[in-house]
C-alpha cells in the first residue's frame, strides 16, 4: 500500500481513486489535428496499423496533455534572478522529434519537449529519456535566437528519465553557445527555483517554485515507460506541455534538476529527476569511457519508518540508521523482484535493505553507484523480513543487456527481446519476445498491445533470435500454428492460424541502434522463401436440416469466407483487414461475388475458405464503379468439395414480395428466415466528408422486415425455387460523430443487375463499362413541377411507373470529367427513354454518347453527354514519400470535390514520420515542390528524386475545400525510403514495388527467388522461357536416363558409340567418380576439368584455321571434333596450348564469375560499370549486391543491336566517371546477334582508360558462322583486360548442373580463383562436366546432334513465325537457341516472305505491347506453354523471346500462337468499331486536362 493506504499494482493499473493524481509527461501533444486523424495510421515497412493506444482523457500521456500558454508565473523577478536567467536561455533548446515506429513501451509519436547544453564544445543536450526515445529517433533542436541544427542520441538510460543528445557546435553561427553546470548537490528543501523550458518552441517559459520534497517516490506515468529506482523532487511550478527535459536552475544559475512530469489534474505540482546519474552519465561520455549500468533485477521504493516496522523493521536497526542519517524519513524496501532475475529467491517483496557490501544505505543514489560499478561481480545485500536478517550475495548483471537496441521487421510487424521495463511492469521473467507493431501477419485483435509471442509453427520462440530462424524457414503464404499470451492476461495461452504474407516486403530485416551515429542501421536478414505449390484439398459443407425449405438450405454450398488484407490504405480505406461472405456464381471457374467493403481494390490479398475447410489464394478480376460489389476468383482445381453455382434469377423482386433471407451474422454464423421486402428504394449512402471513401450510388436498394438484416453483413434472398433474387452486402458509409467510427449499412442487390457482368466475366472478358460521371438522386413530382417538369411529363411519369412516381436529379457532377450535366438538372430521358427507375440508368454502362433530355432552369434542353470509362476509376499507382501516401484522386475524392488541384492526392500518413512531424495532412492535394509545379506522381517524383536527404524542401499544397497554402518538410530517407506501388499485369499479385535510396535511384528486388519460370511447373507445360537445351543432356544417356559412378574409367568409347539419348549403354554413362570418397573435398583447382575444356575449344580454333587454310565450310569444321580419334590435342594440330588451364576459372554458373569479377575490381560505393541494354539482368542484379553504380550504354537498336561505339569511347573518357567493367553479352540476351569484333578492338585499345572488358558468351554454341569463328576467347592470351564467360548450360544442356566457365589472362584467372569459395565445384558437378567433354567419347557427338537439331528447329520456327499472321519482325539476331519476335497490333494476312519485315502482309502493324502481353498470357494460362514477354526492354517493344524447342514443342507453339492471335485479334476488332468514339472522349479529356493544367499553373504561379 502506499501513504494514503491505497494498493500499489504491479501491472501499473491504479485504482479508479488515484487516475485524478497521476503524474504526467510534460511533452507536448502531438500536433492538434492529430486529433482529427482516423484510426488505421500506415505504419514503417509499407504495413497498416490501427493509432497508438491513447490513454484515458483523465490520465496522463504525451498524446491528451492540454498545451497551455506558458508565462512566468507568481511576482516578478528580482535583478539577480533576471541576470541568472538571461544567462540560462542561451543553453535551453526547444526539441522537436520522432519516433519513427512502436518500441518497448512507446508508440510511434511526433512530439516537442526541451532540453538543455551540458557540454558546448562536444554539443551535448541533457534531456529526458521519454524525449530521447527508446526506438529509432530522429529530431532537431532549436536555440533562442531560432537557429536550427540536428540532434542524434548518444545515449539514453535503461531506467532513469534522462538521455543525451548530440549536436554540431559549428552549425551555431549567430550567437555564442555555452553549458549549463550540473550541481545536484545544490538541490534542497526550500530552494527557490526556475523551470526555464518552452513553450513548442514558439516562446520562453520561465516558472517559479519552491523545492518541497527530495524523496518522492518515481512517478508513474500510466501505461508506457516510467522511471523506477530513484527518488524524485517535487516542487509546485505548474509547468505544462513542452517542458520536458527542461533545466531546473537555482538563483546562481546552475541546474540542480531536471524537468521530467507533473500533476495533470491541474495541481501545480511537478516532478524532476536528481542530477546525480545524469552527471556521471555525462562525465563518461566526456572521458570516452563506457556509461556501466547494473542490476538485480529487483525494484525498490522508499517507504517511512512507520511503515517499515510494520514490514519487520526492528527498532535497534532503526535507531542505527536515524544515527547515521538524522535527516531520512524511511528505507529502501523491496517491491518487485523479477523471476529468474539476480535477486530471484534471495530477495523477496517486502524486505527492508539495510546494508550492501557491508555499508548501511537508504539512498538510491548510493545503490546505483555500487552496482554501476560492479558490473559482472558479486555485491552482498543485507535486509530485514520480519524483523530477521537475511544476507544474500547477488550477481550484479548488465542493466543495458536487459534493455532491446535492436528490433526485427517481419511481414509488416516488429518484434524485439522483452524488456527490462516491460517485465517490471508485470514481474514477469526479462525473456521472450515482444511485438511492438503488431501488423501484417501479426496482427492481433482482442488486445492493442502486449503481446508475446510463444511458438509458431509449433516451433518454441524464447528469444529474438530463435524466432529469427523459426520466421526464415517459413515459406511465404504459408499457413501456421501461433501461441501468445498478453501481458493483460498472462494466465492465458492463445492460439491461432496467421498467414505469412511477405511478397510486400519480403526482405527481413535488423534494427540495431548505432550510439554513434545516432541512427539504427538495418541490414536484410533473409528474403522470403518462395510459396510452396498449393495442393487440392477435399472437404463437405455443413448442413442445414433444420431449415424447411431445402432450396435454401443448399445455398450454403454456394457461400465461400472472404478475407482480404491490404499492404497499404489507399482509397481513404480505414481499415487493413476485412471478413465477410461471398456468393459463388460459378464454381466451374471458380466466380465469387463479393462486397466492395470486403474487397475495396485489387492491391490486395485475398484468402478464401471453403466449406470452413479449405484455403485457396483468391485474386480481384472486376471491381464495379457504383454497384458495391466485386468479382474475384480461386483456382477451382484447388477445391475438391461440392460446390454449388448459385443461379441468379433473371426477375426483379418487388416491394412486398416473400422471400427467404440467408445470410451471415458479425459471428460468422449462419441465419435463415421467412421475411418480406419492406422497400426498394435509389440508395443515398452519405458521403463520408472526413475521409472520402469508396460508395455505392445510382442504384436501388432493398430493405427487409427481419432484423436479420441489420445483423448480416453478407447473404442473399432466396426464392422458394432456390434462385437468388438479391446479394446482401454491407455498404460502407460516413463516420459517426458520436461513436468516431464509420457507419456500415447492410442493403440487398437485385440480381438482375448483376447478370450483365457475371456473364462477360464468365466468357472470360474483362467488363469495360462506361458512366455517366454524375451522382442521380429522386424528386418526386410535388418537387419535380416547382423546377419546371411540365403537367405532360408528370401524367407520363405517373402511366409508366405506377409503383414509383418519381425522376432523378443531378446531385453532384464528378470533377475530372466534361461538365455536360449541371448539379440541379432534372433528369428526364436517355436516349429517348424516360428514367423513373435507377435500374434504367444501365443503358450508359455500353454507350459512348448519350442523348440526354433534362430540364435545366425551368427549361427542357437536350445534350450530347459523353459517357466515361470506368477503367482509370481504380488506383493503379501510389507513391509513399516521406511518410505520406499520395495517390491519384479516387472516384469518390472526385465525386464530393469540384475542382481538382492536382493528380497528387495525401491519402493517408505515418505517425512518426516527416509528414506527420510537420503537418501535412490527409485529403490535401500536392501542385508543387520547390516553386516546380508537379501535377501529376510523375512529375513529382522526378522533383522529389533530386532533393539530398535530411534536407529542407517546400510544398505548395491545397486543401480539400480549395485553399492554397505553403509547407515546408525535411527529407529522411533513412528511415522513410520512398517507394512506389505499381499496378502490374505481369506480377503474381498484380502490382509491383520498387523502392528509392538515399540517392533518388530505385533499389533493385533481391529476392532471387528459384523459380524456373514465370508460372507455376506442374510438368505439363512447355517451358520456352528459359533458354534452356530443350533436346536434354549432351551425354549418351541409356534409355532410362540414369548414369553409373565407378572410380575406373567413363565412357570412353570402348563400348562403342551412343549418337542420341537413350540410344547408349548403361556403360557408355558412367562418371569417373568414386562415391566411396564423397565423404572428401573435391579438388579446388578442377585440373582435369579445365584442361579438358581448353582442348575442346583449342580445337575448335585449330579447326577454323586449317579450314581457313583449305577453304573448307568454316560453320561445320569449327563445329567437328578435331580430337575424335582419340588423339590429344597436341598431337592434333599446331596451335595447341592456345588456352591453357591456368586462363580458366570454373564457378556455379556464369553468375558467380559475374558476381565475382565485381567483387575482384570494384570499389563498393565508388565504381561504375557498364552496361548495354537490353541484355542479361544478372549484370545489374549483382552491381546492385556489390554497390557498384550502373551506367547504361544502350545498344544501337537500328544497326543489329550492336554496341554503340562511339558512345561507349566517349563514356570512358568522360572524367566525371568511374567506370570499371564494361559487361557485354555475345551473342546478346535477348537480341540473338553476335557483336563485331571491331566494338570489342576499340575498347580494349582505348587511350586512357584501363578497365575490364567482359564478354558474356554463354550461346556461343549456336553462332550462324560457328562458335569458333565468333568467340573472343583466342582473343585472351593477347589482352591484358580481356575476360570472356561460356557456359555448359546451353548447348551442352547441363544447366542442372550449374557450371560455367571464365576465360581470363593469368593474372585475373588468378585473383578470381583466390577469390572464390574453396570447393565452388561439387565432385558430381565436376563428374559430368568432364565426362561430357571427354575426348572421343560418345557424348561430343550426342552434344553436336543436339545443336544440330537446335539449328534446324531455329530455322524451321523462324519461318513458321514468318507464316503466322499477326507476327511481325524476327527482331533479334540468328545466333542462339532462341528467337525474340513481334507481336503486331493488326491480323494480315501471311505473305510467305522470307528476312525481316513489319508484318506478315501488307506491312501496315506495328508492335504492341498489349498484344504481345495478351499472347503471352494466354499461351501461358489456357495453352500450357511458356514464353518470355520482352516488351519491356529497350528496342523490344511487342517482343515476345520464345526459345527453341523440339520438333513436336514447335509444332505445339506455332499452333497454339496461331490461335490466341485470332482470339485477341477478335477481341481487339469488336473494340475497333468504338475507335472514333474512343478518340472524340479522348480529345476531350485532353482539352479538359489542359484547363485544369493552365488553372494549376496559375495557382503555382
Amino acid at each position: 500500500m502506499d501513504r494514503r493506504g491505497e494498493f500499489r499494482s504491479k501491472r501499473k493499473h491504479p485504482p479508479a481513486a488515484a487516475v485524478a493524481d497521476r503524474p504526467a509527461k510534460q511533452m507536448r501533444s502531438e500536433r492538434s489535428d492529430a486529433v482529427m486523424e482516423k484510426a488505421g495510421e500506415l505504419q514503417t515497412g509499407l504495413t497498416m496499423k490501427d493509432d497508438p493506444l491513447s490513454p484515458p482523457s483523465d490520465s496522463a500521456s504525451d498524446l491528451d496533455d492540454p498545451v497551455l500558454p506558458l508565462a512566468a508565473a507568481g511576482p516578478p523577478d528580482t535583478a539577480e534572478w533576471q541576470a541568472t536567467i538571461e544567462r540560462v536561455i542561451r543553453n535551453v533548446v526547444a526539441i522537436r522529434f520522432c519516433q519513427t515506429c512502436p518500441f518497448d513501451t512507446a508508440p510511434a509519436c511526433s512530439s516537442e519537449a526541451t532540453g538543455f547544453v551540458v557540454d558546448a564544445e562536444r554539443g551535448f543536450i541533457l534531456t529526458n529519456r521519454h524525449v530521447v526515445c527508446a526506438g529509432p529517433f530522429w529530431g532537431y533542436c532549436i536555440f533562442d535566437n531560432h537557429e536550427e541544427c540536428d540532434v542524434y542520441p548518444v545515449y539514453r538510460d535503461p531506467v532513469h528519465d534522462f538521455g543525451i543528445l548530440r549536436f554540431d557546435p559549428k552549425a551555431i553561427k549567430y550567437m555564442p553557445v555555452a553549458a549549463l553546470p550540473l550541481r545536484p548537490d545544490l538541490a534542497r528543501v526550500g530552494v527557490e527555483i526556475r523551470v526555464v523550458g518552452n513553450d513548442a518552441g514558439e516562446k520562453l517559459s520561465i516558472l517559479s517554485g519552491v523545492i518541497s520534497r527530495l524523496d518522492r517516490n518515481a512517478p508513474e506515468y500510466g501505461e508506457g515507460y516510467s522511471d523506477f529506482n530513484t527518488n524524485y523532487i517535487q516542487a509546485a511550478a505548474a509547468a505544462s506541455g513542452g517542458s520536458s527535459g527542461s533545466p531546473v536552475v537555482n538563483i546562481d544559475g546552475f541546474a540542480v534538476a531536471l524537468q521530467a512530469g507533473g500533476r495533470s489534474d491541474g495541481a501545480a505540482t511537478d516532478y524532476f529527476l536528481p542530477l546525480d546519474r545524469p552527471a556521471r552519465a555525462l562525465k563518461c561520455l566526456q572521458d570516452g569511457e563506457p556509461i556501466a549500468r547494473g542490476t538485480i533485477q529487483c525494484q525498490w521504493i522508499i517507504k517511512p519508518f512507520d511503515e517499515c516496522r510494520r514490514l519487520g523493521l526492528r527498532p535497534d536497526t532503526e535507531g542505527e540508521v536515524r544515527a547515521h542519517f538524522p535527516k531520512e524519513t524511511g528505507m529502501l524496501v523491496a517491491e518487485i523482484v523479477l523471476p529468474e532475475g539476480p535477486a530471484h529467491t534471495k530477495i523477496e517483496e517486502g524486505d527492508v535493505l539495510i546494508r550492501v557490501n557491508g555499508e548501511l544505505l537508504t539512498q538510491f543514489v548510493r545503490l546505483d553507484d555500487i552496482l554501476d560499478t560492479h558490473v559482472g561481480r558479486k555485491v552482498t545485500f543485507t535486509v530485514q523480513r520480519g524483523g530477521e536478517d537475511l544476507e544474500a550475495e547477488l550477481d550484479v548483471g548488465d542493466l543495458h543487456a536487459i534493455t532491446p537496441d535492436r528490433f526485427v521487421t517481419v511481414t509488416g510487424a516488429s518484434c524485439h527481446d522483452l524488456s527490462y521495463q516491460q517485465a517490471r511492469l508485470y514481474a514477469i521473467p526479462v525473456r521472450g519476445v515482444y511485438v511492438s507493431e503488431a501488423v501484417g501477419s501479426f496482427s492481433f485483435e482482442r488486445y492493442q498491445f502486449g503481446w508475446l509471442i510463444q511458438s509458431i509453427d509449433n516451433k518454441k520462440t524464447p528469444d529474438l533470435t530463435t524466432f529469427i530462424e523459426v520466421m526464415k524457414a517459413i515459406p511465404d503464404r504459408a499457413r501456421v500454428v501461433m501461441t501468445w499470451k498478453n501481458l493483460d492476461d498472462l494466465h492465458t495461452l492463445h492460439t491461432c492460424i496467421i498467414h505469412i504474407n511477405r511478397h510486400w516486403t519480403s526482405k527481413m530485416r535488423m534494427a540495431i541502434r548505432n550510439d554513434a551515429t545516432g541512427k539504427w542501421d538495418y541490414t536484410d536478414l533473409a528474403d522470403a522463401l518462395p510459396p510452396e505449390p498449393p495442393v487440392p484439398r477435399s472437404a463437405n459443407f455443413i448442413r442445414l436440416d433444420s431449415v424447411r425449405h431445402s432450396a435454401a438450405a443448399e445455398l450454403i454450398r454456394s457461400f465461400v469466407r472472404v478475407e482480404c488484407n491490404v499492404p497499404v490504405l489507399l482509397d481513404g480505406v480505414p481499415r487493413g483487414s476485412n471478413v465477410g461472405f461471398g456468393l459463388v456464381v460459378d464454381a466451374g471457374k471458380g466466380l465469387v461475388v463479393v462486397s466492395r467493403a470486403i474487397v475495396p481494390y485489387d492491391l490486395c490479398d485475398i484468402s478464401i475458405t471453403v466449406a470452413d475447410s479449405i484455403i485457396v489464394d483468391g485474386t480481384v478480376l472486376f471491381l464495379h464503379p457504383l454497384q458495391n460489389y466485386a468479382i474475384i476468383q480461386y483456382d477451382p482445381a484447388l477445391v475438391q468439395a461440392p460446390v454449388k453455382s448459385a443461379e441468379l434469377s433473371e426477375r426483379t423482386i418487388r416491394q412486398g414480395d416473400s422471400t427467404i433471407f440467408l445470410g451471415f451474422n458479425e459471428n460468422l454464423r449462419v441465419s435463415v428466415a421467412n421475411t418480406t421486402v419492406t422497400d426498394i428504394t435509389t440508395v443515398a449512402v452519405p458521403a463520408n466528408s472526413y475521409s472520402p471513401r469508396y460508395r455505392a450510388i445510382n442504384l436501388d436498394a432493398i430493405t427487409v422486415d427481419t432484423s436479420l438484416g441489420s445483423q448480416c453483413g453478407s447473404g442473399v434472398l432466396v426464392a422458394e425455387d432456390g434462385t437468388v433474387e438479391a446479394l446482401w452486402l454491407s455498404y460502407t458509409g460516413e463516420r459517426s460523430q458520436s461513436s468516431r467510427r464509420d457507419v456500415e449499412y447492410h442493403l440487398g442487390l437485385a440480381s438482375p443487375t448483376l447478370l450483365s457482368v457475371v456473364r462477360q466475366v464468365q466468357r472470360g472478358e474483362v467488363p469495360k463499362l462506361r458512366i455517366i460521371n454524375a451522382e442521380f438522386q429522386t424528386v418526386h413530382m410535388s418537387q419535380a413541377r416547382i423546377m419546371g417538369v411540365t403537367e405532360q411529363w408528370i401524367e407520363r411519369v405517373s402511366v409508366e411507373n405506377r409503383e414509383r412516381h418519381q425522376l432523378f436529379m443531378v446531385r453532384k457532377v464528378t470533377c475530372g470529367h466534361e461538365e455536360t450535366l449541371r448539379e440541379g438538372d432534372v433528369l428526364l430521358t436517355l436516349n429517348g427513354k424516360l428514367i423513373t427507375r435507377v435500374s434504367e440508368l444501365d443503358v450508359m454502362y455500353d454507350q459512348t454518347t448519350l442523348d440526354v433530355l433534362v430540364v435545366r432552369d425551368r427549361v427542357e434542353m437536350h445534350l450530347q453527354v459523353t459517357t466515361v470509362s470506368t477503367e482509370d476509376l481504380e488506383t493503379d499507382h501510389a507513391v509513399i514519400f516521406c511518410g505520406a501516401v499520395l495517390q491519384r484522386p479516387h472516384h469518390a475524392v472526385r465525386q464530393q470535390i469540384s475542382k481538382m488541384p492536382s493528380q497528387i492526392y495525401v491519402s493517408d500518413r505515418v505517425r512518426g514520420s516527416p509528414s506527420f512531424q510537420y503537418g501535412l495532412p490527409t485529403t490535401n492535394f500536392i501542385t508543387g515542390v520547390n516553386g516546380v509545379a508537379t501535377l501529376t506522381l510523375d512529375a513529382f517524383i522526378k522533383a522529389v528524386v533530386q532533393i539530398p536527404d535530411n534536407t529542407y524542401f517546400r510544398l505548395k499544397v491545397v486543401t480539400f475545400d480549395d485553399i492554397p497554402w505553403v509547407a515546408t518538410m525535411k527529407k529522411n530517407d533513412h528511415y522513410f525510403p520512398m517507394m512506389e506501388f505499381i499496378k502490374d499485369p505481369r506480377e503474381t499479385g498484380g502490382w509491383t514495388r520498387q523502392t528509392y535510396d538515399e540517392k533518388g535511384q530505385v533499389t533493385a528486388d533481391l529476392s532471387l527467388l528459384p523459380n524456373r519460370c514465370d508460372y507455376q511447373d506442374d510438368g505439363t507445360l512447355i517451358l520456352l522461357d528459359a533458354n534452356e537445351n530443350a533436346f536434354g543432356p549432351g551425354l549418351a544417356l541409356p534409355p532410362d536416363g540414369a548414369a553409373a559412378a565407378h572410380g575406373d574409367g567413363i565412357g570412353d568409347g570402348k563400348d562403342g558409340p551412343a549418337e542420341a539419348n537413350g540410344s547408349g549403354s548403361a556403360s557408355e554413362m558412367t562418371l569417373d567418380l568414386d562415391l566411396g570418397r564423397l565423404n572428401r573435398y573435391p579438388d579446388p583447382h578442377q585440373t582435369t576439368l579445365k584442361q579438358r575444356f581448353c582442348d575442346y575449344r583449342n580445337g575448335q580454333l585449330a579447326a577454323l584455321s586449317s579450314s581457313a587454310v583449305s577453304g573448307a565450310d568454316t560453320a561445320s569444321a569449327a563445329s567437328a571434333n578435331p580430337t575424335a580419334n582419340g588423339a590429344t590435342l597436341s598431337d592434333a594440330n599446331p596451335t595447341a596450348g592456345l588456352l591453357q588451364p591456368a586462363h580458366l576459372f570454373v564457378g556455379v554458373g556464369s553468375d558467380e564469375a559475374i558476381d565475382g569479377i565485381m567483387r575482384c575490381f570494384c570499389v563498393p560505393g565508388r565504381d561504375q560499370m557498364i552496361i548495354c541494354p537490353p541484355t542479361y539482368g544478372m549484370y545489374s542484379v549483382c552491381a546492385q549486391v556489390n554497390d557498384v553504380a550502373i551506367v547504361s550504354v544502350p545498344l544501337d537498336v537500328a544497326h543489329d543491336f550492336q554496341p554503340d561505339t562511339d558512345a561507349l569511347l566517349a563514356t570512358l573518357s568522360a572524367p566525371a566517371h568511374h567506370i570499371k567493367l564494361i559487361y557485354l553479352c555475345s551473342p546478346g540476351n535477348p537480341t540473338g546477334h553476335v557483336i563485331a569484333p571491331g566494338a570489342v578492338r576499340a575498347l580494349l585499345a582505348h587511350p586512357t582508360w584501363n578497365g575490364i572488358v567482359v564478354v558474356d558468351e554463354a550461346y556461343i554454341d549456336f553462332a550462324a558462322r560457328g562458335p569458333a569463328a565468333a568467340t573472343f576467347a583466342a582473343w585472351v592470351p593477347h589482352h591484358p583486360n580481356l575476360i570472356v564467360l561460356q557456359t555448359l548450360s546451353k548447348a551442352f544442356g547441363l544447366a542442372g548442373i550449374r557450371l560455367g566457365l571464365a576465360i581470363a589472362p593469368r593474372p585475373i584467372a588468378a585473383l578470381l580463383n583466390a577469390l572464390k569459395a574453396p570447393y565452388n565445384v561439387s565432385a558430381l558437378a565436376s563428374a559430368v562436366a568432364c565426362a561430357a567433354l571427354a575426348p572421343a567419347g560418345p557424348h561430343l557427338r550426342v552434344m553436336h546432334a543436339h545443336r544440330a537439331a537446335i539449328l534446324a528447329q531455329r530455322d524451321r520456327l523462324a519461318a513458321a513465325l514468318r507464316e503466322t499472321p499477326g507476327v511481325g519482325r524476327l527482331r533479334g539476331g540468328p545466333d542462339a537457341n532462341f528467337l525474340l519476335v513481334e507481336m503486331l497490333d493488326v491480323e494480315e494476312e501471311a505473305a510467305g516472305t522470307a528476312g525481316t519485315r513489319t508484318g506478315a502482309g501488307t506491312g501496315m502493324g506495328t508492335a504492341s505491347n498489349e498484344v504481345a502481353l495478351a499472347v503471352y498470357t494466354a499461351l501461358a494460362t489456357h495453352r500450357g506453354v511458356v514464353v518470355r514477354f520482352r516488351g519491356a526492354e529497350l528496342g523490344c517493344h511487342g517482343c515476345l523471346r520464345v526459345t527453341v524447342g523440339t520438333p513436336a514443342e514447335v509444332d505445339h507453339f506455332v499452333a497454339q500462337l496461331r490461335h490466341v492471335l485470332r482470339a485477341v485479334f477478335w477481341r481487339r476488332e469488336r473494340e475497333r468499331a468504338r475507335e472514333p468514339e474512343k478518340e472524340e472522349e479522348k480529345m476531350q479529356k485532353e482539352r479538359k486536362e489542359r484547363k485544369e493544367q493552365q488553372r494549376a499553373n496559375d495557382v503555382v504561379a
